[in-house]
């Protein structure tokens, strides 16, 4: 009786007919209404386009020897013409059902009142279309356009959509190939210059963005958050180097991601380093990084990258669950601010030495000494080194060293080994993280430094500034995180804020204006 008396209020709505039936003529009733509006609409602003529209038809029925991919390729052309037209009645509808305002305010306060219409450009994805708004105007300010806002169109003369094409692809290949793909399958042009230009814009909230952002935990993460960083260079322009930075400045690259414990014994480590070498144990599935993100700096310091792992590592555990890793190369600056910055934080670190670095560096060892079976020997100090006993094996290459009577550069290589062993072996407990299950490469770091720096950064010929490398590297990360859609969206979003929200527009009435009927019918 209650749900009766709430519904009949509504209007159409019976008390012999079912709650579907009810629900279904109110949806039917409507429709109808939207369908008048969009009849007259049509009827008044769309008439051109229901013309193309129809002549794109009776050509294909005049040509019915058509294959598929002719037809294919005809509508490739035609149908962005078409969708253009779309597009230019719609904001020409727009246009026409503007709401005049008393007056307009802008961020300097200021009153404009109304003036004549004034014309822009906007190139789009499907081709240029033009825009007709009233310009509210004051002795010794700019206009301001309401429509604009309304639309919140870009203060370029590029549309977002169209950005984001240029941007997404700018982010994968150089910009004379990202605009050769862009332009193969939207129909608006942008020119090199304007598109360096647009990364970069495009580029200012990466960092908002990022400290705003949430994880979708829907699924349960592994217990082991892992941090890594390392540094890949850039060749730069003569600009942006100075006395430290011969050729390359160095881009910091940080990945966080979280993986399930994964328990190995020494042996299968040298048995997957080794493959037919030794008889492995049966291969068993290794856990994959779950939520990972990788992010490459070009400005940010050492410390400022560790706070931003650890600000994001935090999203990944916001109980304080986990159990924390951090994966290094033996750089001693990275060392000392991940020590530092997590006893700030409160956080039970552990930092992790990578071993296939340590690999490299016995393996120099291995060539110093001169060994005959090198390949066996080394196999036998790394698994000493994953048993836990790096010491013992900086102390027999010494010696070995020593028996051999080496000396100069040739005993410097096995000096360096036994050194880093040494110095580096707080970080070198192996036996006790492969029992709990941590991981002990940097391959996802690795991979990121290729991928998200080398593959796009490091062509041929390239020579970069500052601010243009910076933003590609933003994009780049936008990409390979899949965050880049919903980045858009948060610009777009940012970008109004910025452009028109400080902007009053007020009705004749003087209160702020409500959409259009129309607008508010479709917004149901």
């Amino acid at each position: 009786m209650r749900v009766y008396q709430g519904l009949k209020i509504l209007k159409g709505f019976k008390r012999e007919a079912s709650l579907g039936d009810n629900i279904f003529a109110k949806t039917i009733s409507r429709r109808l209404t939207h369908m008048k509006s969009y009849q007259k609409v049509c009827t008044k602003f769309f008439d051109e386009s229901r013309q193309l529209f129809e002549d794109i038809c009776a050509h294909l029925i005049a040509h019915e020897s058509y294959t598929e991919s002719e037809a294919e390729a005809y509508l490739q052309i035609e149908g962005f013409d078409l969708l253009r037209h779309i597009l230019q009645d719609y904001l020409s509808f727009r246009s026409a059902e503007e709401d005049p305002a008393e007056k307009v305010i802008g961020p300097d306060l200021i009153e404009r009142k109304a003036n004549r219409q004034h014309i822009r450009y906007l190139e789009t994805v499907f081709g240029p279309v033009m825009i007709k708004r009233k310009a509210y105007s004051a002795p010794g300010v700019p206009s301001l356009y309401p429509l604009d806002k309304a639309l919140n169109l870009p203060l370029n003369k590029y549309s977002y959509s169209l950005q984001a094409h240029v941007c997404s692809e700018a982010g994968l290949r150089s910009f004379d190939e990202a605009l050769r793909e862009m332009e193969a399958v939207v129909a608006g042009h942008v020119p090199k210059r304007q598109a360096e230009q647009m990364v970069a814009e495009a580029s200012r909230d990466f960092e908002s963005y990022y400290a705003q952002s949430k994880l979708d935990m829907l699924e349960e993460t592994g217990s082991i958050l892992v941090t890594s960083m390392d540094s890949k260079g850039i060749a730069m322009r003569s600009e942006d180097l100075n006395a430290q930075h011969y050729s390359k400045r160095m881009a910091v690259v940080s990945a966080v991601y979280s993986i399930a414990p994964f328990v190995r014994a020494p042996t299968e480590i040298i048995a997957s380093l080794y493959p037919g070498k030794t008889k492995p144990k049966e291969q068993r599935e290794r856990p994959k990084p779950q939520h990972k993100k990788v992010w490459a700096r070009l400005e940010s310091s050492v410390e400022d990258v560790v706070r931003h792992c650890f600000t994001e590592a935090r999203k990944h555990d916001p109980e304080g669950q986990k159990r924390w890793v951090s994966l290094v190369d033996g750089n001693l600056t990275q060392q000392k601010y991940l020590k530092r910055v997590a006893k700030k934080q409160g956080i039970a670190l552990t930092i992790i030495l990578d071993f296939i670095h340590v690999a490299g560096y016995v393996w120099d060892a291995a060539k110093a000494l001169g060994l005959e079976k090198a390949e066996l020997w080394v196999q036998d100090k790394l698994l000493k080194i994953l048993q836990g006993q790096s010491s013992l094996v900086a102390a027999s290459i010494r010696r070995m060293a020593t028996c051999k009577n080496l000396s100069g550069s040739v005993r410097k290589e096995a000096d360096t080994c036994a050194n880093y062993l040494l110095n580096q072996k707080a970080y070198m407990r192996y036996d006790q993280y492969l029992r709990q299950g941590y991981p002990i490469a940097t391959g996802v770091i690795e991979g990121a430094c290729r991928y998200l720096v080398k593959d796009r950064m490091d062509r041929t010929g390239a020579r970069w500034r500052i601010p243009g490398a910076e933003a590609v590297l933003k994009m780049r990360a936008l990409k390979t995180n899949d965050d880049f859609k919903n980045y858009w969206d948060y610009h777009q979003s940012q970008a109004f804020e910025r452009n028109y929200a400080a902007i009053k527009v007020f009705s004749k009435q003087g209160r702020f204006p409500l959409n259009t009927d129309y607008e508010m019918a479709y917004a149901v």
